[in-house]
């Protein structure tokens, strides 16, 4: 009897199909989780950097306000705007703080500056000593509260932040 010497290296159909379809799992959920990683960095930098951008603002108010001898001008109707007294070197200057549609700006003698931008929202309180509420007359504390908003892949992200900032310099 005779035997057949059959060439056994090599993989089968079956075989190949099986690891083609097994490699084809691997990276898929490969691409996925790739994806939903580069979806949730895309979100974080987003509201990191609208947060950095109302930081950033409530920063330049505070300066301002601690800085303030008096709040000049606030319109109740509209508490998103304010104008304050503030001394400097060169004397007391005014600064004005107003949004236009979603952006607040700063404006100090001829120098109009943006400071953020995605603003749903922007309210000034003005309040006396006590902490209730007041006309600028009687102002010495002044209550920001600053809520941005963002479209960050089709989901809305909103921040708010709030502070009271009392102004140093008012003459009591």
């Amino acid at each position: 009897m005779r035997r057949s010497t059959k060439n056994t290296a090599g993989f089968t159909l079956v075989e190949v199909m099986i690891a083609t379809a097994l490699t084809f799992l691997a990276v898929s959920l490969s691409i996925s989780s790739f994806l939903t990683l580069a979806r949730a960095s895309t979100s974080a930098s987003a509201y990191a950097h609208m947060h950095a951008e109302l930081r950033h603002a409530m920063d330049v108010l505070e300066r301002d306000i601690r800085a303030g001898i008096s709040v000049v001008g606030s319109d109740q109707a509209n508490s998103s705007r304010i104008t304050l007294q503030i001394k400097t070197i060169s004397g007391d200057e005014q600064i004005v703080y107003y949004t236009y549609g979603t952006t607040l700006y700063r404006r100090q003698g001829g120098l109009t500056r943006e400071l953020a931008n995605g603003l749903s929202s922007v309210n000034f309180t003005l309040l006396d000593a006590n902490g209730a509420a007041t006309t600028s007359a009687n102002a010495n504390t002044v209550e920001i509260v600053l809520k941005g908003s963002a479209r960050i892949l089709s989901n809305t992200c909103e921040d708010i932040l709030q502070t009271r900032v009392q102004m140093r310099n008012k003459d009591v």
